[in-house]
């Protein structure tokens, strides 16, 4: 996932005291995110797990724009984090879309 390969690099020059609240936060949900996409593609009905991977995502993105908000990152890494989620997230809309109407 380029996403995570991208992400780690970055949150190491978050400042020390943000890097192990947030910054680690950041990449706590990104290696879910990950794990939950794995589950995924091996169930047969995997609708639950992408839906946990949408909240997952929008909570990165909540987190990305407190870390712009309190300037630990900039806006070109800020608008790079938001590009990468929106990709992942019109990517698992698709997969869900592909799956039909829920049934719950």
């Amino acid at each position: 996932m380029l996403y995570i390969t991208w992400l780690v690099p970055v949150l190491e020059q978050f400042p020390r005291s943000q890097r192990f609240l947030l910054g680690d936060r950041l990449q706590s949900l990104a290696l879910d995110l990950m794990d939950v996409l794995v589950e995924a593609q091996y169930r047969k009905s995997p609708r639950a797990e992408l839906q946990r991977a949408n909240l997952l995502l929008e909570k990165q993105r909540l987190l990305w724009r407190v870390a712009y908000n309190l300037r630990l990152a900039d806006v070109r890494r800020y608008e790079h984090a938001a590009r990468e989620i929106d990709d992942i997230g019109r990517r698992l809309g698709a997969w869900l879309k592909r799956l039909g109407p829920s049934t719950a």
